[in-house]
């Protein structure tokens, strides 16, 4: 699959750095209400350059269920 990643501003993508491995979600409640709620998530993060406010991270996050 692909994203499109929309900005307020003009603004140039300086590094992306894939986080590979299985994260978890540690949300309590969601766990004691929800059966199998049990997720794969795999992060990108982005760090992108804006000449008006200045340098700033874009987590992205991809999850799978896995019932």
């Amino acid at each position: 699959g692909y994203h499109y990643l929309h900005a307020p501003n003009d603004v140039q993508l300086k590094q992306c750095c894939y986080l590979p491995g299985r994260y978890f979600p540690q949300n309590p409640t969601a766990l004691q209400h929800i059966d199998k709620i049990y997720e794969r998530n795999e992060r990108a993060v982005l760090e992108f350059e804006d000449q008006s406010y200045g340098d700033f991270l874009l987590v992205m996050v991809g999850a799978s269920l896995m019932a």
